[in-house]
């Protein structure tokens, strides 16, 4: 089989010749068991029909493996053996292949190289040798040197396959301890859950409540804060009307007087109605004023603070002269914001009435507010309005913007206004109100965005 073998190979060399291609339909066709592998890879490019009915594989599964698969030898043993053909001058090597049946077959491959597609290929001859024909040659230490190879490589895997063993029994291990612990943590979970579903469950119905509290709470205020109004809005008139009603009060009489002493002439008789029906214009001008300025809707405009703040000063003043406070706008006539006309009007009466509750409590012979306004360099309309009626008590600092905060707790709807005030800028034009103490009084600070 050797002398075959030696034969098969010195045909193909002097038919191809060594280093050169090889006609590809007679290596494909041939009977013997040849092969076309890539030098670096290691992997098979090529087969022959002998190597495909002495493997067992197709020529397509051939051409998907690496001789790696093949040889049962590590690379280590592979080179080992490459070693001892170049020390013994033997252009043969003696592998164990594996067949696809599993039979381990002792072969002598000896390999030259060619050109395959263009680039560089080792073409190898392949024939099977029994431990029969190795013994004919005397090559028993070929054979027992394979043996041992084998058992080696065999040791190897067989090590390999002990500690991939104790590996997956480890990595089981230790997924069986995480599927415990998911298991743990996900029944933790669950409880959590359901857990945190009470407690929000809970909540929700806590603020469900809270908001129907605050809501009830929310009209009881609007509703004590619109008697109020109403409430400064006929004192506001009675103190607008005192003063014509006294007027025409006293006409009367002195008509009645002159009749009685007979001087009444038709000049005087006509010169006093004249003047009455001027006082009676005057109360229902004034009406019409509070009327109109009360019965303003939230509809915001481009107004002139100047005029609303006049305009605020005019319906209270009777207020104002009989809690003997003097008040004075001083803001530039040029001075125009986007607003409710309502609510500034509300603003500016709020403050005012606040300076005449306090003068009024206070007993003060007199006090003054100053009314000013400017924008800042952010564009933004600042408002403030000062007094010397004393500044803010130590009870009442902290808590001047709170609901019924005041000192006057028993008169209804008292501490209303300015809590309301606050609420109203805030949540209508994103503003602020600011209350501080100064040399002998309050400073109130309004901050209004441009819209």
């Amino acid at each position: 089989m050797r002398s075959l073998a030696l034969s098969l190979t010195l045909f193909c060399s002097l038919l191809f010749g060594i280093g050169s291609p090889l006609p590809y339909d007679v290596f494909l066709k041939h009977n013997a068991i040849m092969m076309i592998i890539e030098p670096d890879s290691g992997k098979i490019l090529d087969v022959s029909e002998g190597a495909q009915e002495f493997y067992g594989y197709t020529r397509e599964q051939l051409r998907r493996m690496n001789i790696d698969q093949i040889n049962t030898l590590s690379k280590e043993q592979v080179y080992a053996e490459r070693q001892r053909a170049q020390t013994e001058h033997r252009n043969y090597f003696i592998f164990a292949h594996r067949l696809a049946n599993g039979t381990i077959k002792t072969v002598e491959v000896y390999s030259y190289p060619q050109i395959y597609e263009n680039r560089k290929a080792l073409f190898s001859i392949i024939h099977d040798v029994t431990a029969g024909e190795l013994a004919k040659d005397g090559l028993f230490h070929y054979k027992e040197n394979l043996e041992s190879l084998v058992k080696l490589r065999t040791s190897e895997l067989e090590q390999q396959s002990a500690h991939f063993t104790l590996l997956l029994g480890s990595a089981v291990t230790v997924q069986f301890l995480i599927i415990g612990a998911l298991i743990y943590i996900n029944r933790r979970r669950r409880k959590a859950e359901s857990l945190l579903k009470k407690t929000m469950t809970t909540l929700y119905q806590q603020i469900d409540e809270g908001v129907e509290k605050a809501r009830q709470k929310d009209q009881i205020i609007s509703e004590q804060n619109r008697r109020h109004a109403l409430s400064y809005l006929l004192v506001n008139i009675a103190h607008q009307w005192r003063q014509p009603l006294s007027a025409i009060g006293l006409m009367v009489q002195d008509l009645e007087e002159q009749y009685r002493e007979g001087s009444l002439t038709h000049d005087d008789f006509a010169k006093t109605v004249q003047l009455t029906m001027g006082e009676v214009r005057k109360l229902s001008e004034t009406l019409q004023r509070f009327t109109d300025f009360y019965r303003a809707d939230d509809t915001r405009e481009l107004i002139n603070l100047r005029y609303v703040c006049n305009e605020a000063l005019s319906l209270i003043h009777g207020r104002l002269d009989a809690a003997h406070v003097n008040a004075i706008c001083r803001i530039p006539a040029n001075l125009t914001l986007n607003v409710s006309m309502r609510d500034m009007g509300d603003l500016f009466l709020t403050l005012l009435e606040n300076v005449a509750d306090v003068a009024v409590e206070r007993k003060l012979q007199r006090a003054d507010v100053w009314l000013d306004a400017a924008r800042d360099e952010r564009g933004d309309v600042v408002i403030h309005v000062e007094d010397n009626a004393g500044g803010i008590t130590d009870e009442m600092k902290g808590k001047i913007f709170d609901p019924y905060s005041t000192t006057s707790f028993r008169a209804p709807g008292k501490g209303l206004g300015l809590f309301m005030l606050t609420r109203t800028l805030e949540e209508h034009y994103g503003g602020s109100v600011e209350a501080e103490d100064i040399p002998g009084g309050t400073r109130f600070t309004i901050r209004l965005p441009e819209v």
